[in-house]
């Protein structure tokens, strides 16, 4: 999903389990899509034939995505996604294939490996419209894997052919089963409880839930998800920091110990550099500005709450005297300087601090954006470690 955790960290398994279900719900929007929890179906306008066809309504592509699928298209060529090699990636796509299915008058799913051993018993009961082009699916679903020549899977396949014709093998690796029936469960949670609808004998113990259109994480979901581990070590509460960088915080002596090792060289590369002072512009109020990002969705350019009004007043210094990475972007004419979450996202005018401008400039050589450790040290000032680049790899 891309979110990085330390390659020591030994978090809990509940605390992983809290970071996956936020990482899945940031993934499916869900915040953004149902406005009231507990959520009632009922209320909902059914998903009309005169719309988009499914298969394209549940498109979720970043930036990069659609650069590479449009690269394809002109050279008459199909962006092929590549499958079983990564459970996000298959999560996606099958959630797209429902609705593929769906337009095709399929409603029955048998969610199993390749080989048809044991998988889930899924149904799509209906769709529904959330938006205006976004969908959802609610769906009944088998808590217990059954296997291909189970009673219950007969009994299934033999209803939903009489009905459909067949039903469909969706294939999925167990990782992507597990993936699945975790967000189903979390949705699940999330229906008000008197929501029900009709189902045949196997369907009795079925569980009834929904699914949401499922995007890459954005830049900002990956800060937020990566932000406020805990120690980078265990994940508790933290009780110290590096006193050299005030970079990285621990609970305890014993592990900043242990992670020193890979903790020197960013140590090293934020107190052994020059430190660069950077004085930086307010856009002015009455004008209005949007910063699009390569991980940033195709569906957020339709949210107009990503547009930001110009404001004389200073960003707040959400970090105190910490350090923190920002990415530095040049055109010519100015410098975006921004951090992971757009937190903080502000310019540096060539006219405004050209000492300033100049050695950003040489720190780049030539090269549109580089990365670099940072922090506040006035209102509208940035100190920046321009000599030293970071060590770690970087994806945003």
């Amino acid at each position: 999903m891309g979110v990085e955790l330390p390659s020591k960290n030994k978090l809990p398994v509940d605390l992983l389990d809290q970071r996956l279900t936020k990482a899945l719900d940031c993934a499916q929007q869900i915040s953004k899509f149902i406005a009231t929890i507990p959520l009632d179906p009922s209320t909902l306008t059914n998903w009309s034939p005169s719309m988009k066809p499914l298969v394209q309504a549940t498109r979720r592509l970043n930036q990069t995505e659609a650069v590479q699928g449009c690269m394809a298209d002109s050279s008459g060529l199909t962006a092929k996604v590549p499958l079983f090699k990564n459970s996000f990636t298959d999560l996606r796509m099958s959630i797209r294939s429902f609705g593929q299915y769906w337009d095709k008058g399929y409603k029955a799913f048998y969610i199993a490996g390749p080989e048809k051993d044991v998988g889930y018993l899924l149904r799509v009961v209906n769709v529904y419209s959330v938006g205006e082009d976004d969908p959802i699916f609610v769906v009944l679903y088998g808590k217990r894997k059954v296997a291909s020549d189970d009673d219950a899977f007969m009994r299934f396949l033999d209803h939903y052919q009489d009905v459909q014709g067949n039903i469909v093998h969706a294939k999925a690796t167990k990782e992507e089963q597990n993936m699945l029936l975790k967000l189903l469960d979390m949705n699940s949670k999330r229906l008000v409880p008197e929501y029900d609808t009709p189902r045949i004998p196997v369907e009795k113990e079925f569980k009834i839930s929904f699914l949401l259109p499922i995007c890459p994480l954005s830049q900002g979901d990956i800060g937020t998800l990566t932000h406020d581990t805990g120690c980078v070590i265990c994940g508790t509460t933290t009780k110290t920091e590096c006193s050299r960088c005030h970079s990285v915080r621990y609970c305890s002596r014993e592990c900043q110990s242990s992670d020193w090792k890979d903790h020197k060289p960013r140590c090293k590369s934020v107190t052994d550099g020059t430190w660069t002072t950077l004085n930086f512009a307010s856009v002015a109020p009455g004008w209005f500005y949007w910063t699009v990002n390569r991980y940033d969705t195709l569906h957020s350019l339709k949210d107009k709450n990503n547009i930001k009004e110009g404001t004389l007043e200073p960003p707040p210094n959400l970090r105190g005297e910490n350090v923190f990475l920002v990415k530095i972007q040049i055109n010519g004419f100015d410098l975006l300087i921004y951090d992971r979450k757009k937190k903080l996202e502000v310019h540096v005018l060539r006219s405004g601090d050209p000492k300033g401008y100049a050695a950003v400039e040489k720190a780049c050589s030539g090269k549109p954006k580089i990365y670099r450790w940072a922090k506040r040290v006035g209102d509208h000032q940035l100190s920046v470690c321009l000599d030293i680049a970071p060590q770690e790899d970087i994806p945003w």
